[in-house]
């Protein structure tokens, strides 16, 4: 009895971990769509539990949307290192473009080295060159 209650518990368990890897390759962080990505999540974040990319990057996701410029730059680190959501350097890049624009000056030097890295930047470089004070 003990056994097959320890069985489907571990199934369930499974199942659930399945569920949400599957729910987080899903979703597209990109500034472009995270505004869609954030209403998605909305009704299933409100519970924490039911949260597949995890209460606190779901905040930080969704002030990021909002325009927090600290939100954008360290939402940029987060899918540049793949910690808790999926790795993307495009959406990363995205993320420091938007907050260099808004004058965060780390966020512009993230976007410099990503540039550095071949990477192909759209940004006003106007506002990135102000936000480093150069």
């Amino acid at each position: 009895m003990m056994a097959r209650l320890l069985r489907r518990s571990a199934a369930a368990g499974l199942a659930l971990l399945a569920f949400s890897s599957a729910a987080r390759a899903e979703h597209d962080y990109a500034p472009e769509h995270a505004a869609h990505t954030v209403d998605a999540l909305r009704k299933r974040c409100f519970i924490s539990l039911l949260c597949p990319i995890g209460g606190d990057n779901y905040r930080l996701l969704s002030d990021a949307v909002a325009g927090d410029r600290e939100a954008q730059y360290r939402l940029g680190r987060v899918l540049e290192s793949g910690n808790g959501l999926p790795r993307d350097l495009d959406a990363a890049t995205g993320w420091y473009g938007r907050a260099a624009e808004q004058g965060h000056a780390t966020a512009a030097l993230a976007l410099n080295h990503r540039r550095h890295d071949g990477a192909a930047i759209e940004a006003d470089e106007a506002k990135i060159v102000a936000a480093l004070g150069v």
